[in-house]
């Protein structure tokens, strides 16, 4: 059995990047426990089966957990590494393995140190180098995992929440929600015909503004109350837009209501362990999206019978 991540005809490389690049050694330990209790599987074989190449090694190194956590930072060696950093990336063949090397290895700390003297030393920001160098060199995957680990993880939660929005969202788009709303159900009565179905469910707020629920639900459900603020903040600080408002705006029903009362609450509720008030948020998120996610396999279901009808 293998998880939904790898299940469908292609890997979700963005959700897989972003599970083992943000995470502590200590969460990458638990996430590997959990992962082969429910799926029977280590996680690191069923990353080597699914990936390939440089991009596979990097994931693999990452998942062994062993990066560097310390708070200490070093300019000095941070000038070496930039330095090797850049030699690698200006090759006409790019030194794959000198870039593991480095990122695997230095902590989240140094390499945000790392960042700064590059920018200062060669006049541009380390993401954007990676970005322009290894664009046609390497495959999408090595890049997206480079990309994500020379970031603060608040930083790269903060960008996920954001594209998670851009759905149709209430952001400028070709079509008022009205209409989508009128084409979501005249779709489904064109289906329903073929189908010989007589009732079809209303359309879902996530189904008319194709707000990225799952993600949301990561991000926000699977994080504790400290770094719930610290992207809360972060957001902020970026967008220069509350997060609450963009929350309110893209979600809906009870799973909005759950979203948004653990982001702006400031405690975990009276006489409530933290462990235990995270835990029952998280139950309730994913008792409300499994029933969503239910809905949709089946919706998912009626179209490709009434495909195969139609062929």
């Amino acid at each position: 059995m293998k998880s939904p991540l790898f299940r469908t005809c292609c890997t979700d490389d963005d959700t897989l990047v972003e599970l083992c690049c943000t995470r502590s050694n200590i969460e990458i330990k638990r996430m590997k426990d959990a992962y082969a209790r429910l799926f029977g599987r280590p996680l690191i074989q069923v990353v080597r089966s699914e990936t390939s190449g440089a991009y596979r090694k990097l994931l693999v190194r990452v998942l062994l957990g062993l990066r560097d956590e310390s708070p200490k930072t070093s300019r000095k060696s941070a000038e070496v590494q930039a330095a090797a950093l850049n030699k690698a990336m200006s090759k006409w063949k790019v030194d794959r393995d000198a870039i593991i090397d480095l990122l695997t290895k230095c902590s989240a700390a140094q390499l945000a140190v790392v960042s700064d003297v590059y920018a200062e030393t060669y006049g541009i920001d380390l993401e954007a180098a990676i970005d322009g160098s290894l664009s046609s060199l390497v495959s999408g995957g090595f890049k997206r995992v480079c990309k994500t680990l020379v970031k603060d993880p608040i930083t790269v939660f903060c960008e996920l929440l954001n594209k998670a929005f851009e759905g149709w969202g209430e952001k400028p788009r070709l079509l008022p929600p009205f209409l989508l709303t009128a084409i979501f159900r005249r779709v489904f009565a064109v289906v329903s015909v073929l189908t010989q179905r007589k009732e079809w469910p209303k359309p879902t707020h996530a189904c008319v503004t194709g707000t990225d629920e799952e993600t949301v639900m990561r991000i926000i459900g699977g994080h504790d109350k400290k770094t719930v603020n610290e992207i809360r903040e972060r957001y902020a600080e970026i967008y220069k837009t509350p997060l609450i408002e963009d929350l309110d705006r893209e979600l809906g029903g009870d799973f909005k209501q759950a979203v948004v009362e653990w982001v702006v609450s400031e405690g975990v509720g009276e006489g409530a362990p933290p462990e235990k008030a995270t835990s029952s948020l998280k139950e309730d998120m994913l008792e409300y999206f499994e029933d969503v996610s239910a809905e949709r396999s089946r919706l998912i279901e009626e179209n490709k019978k009434a495909l195969n009808y139609i062929a």
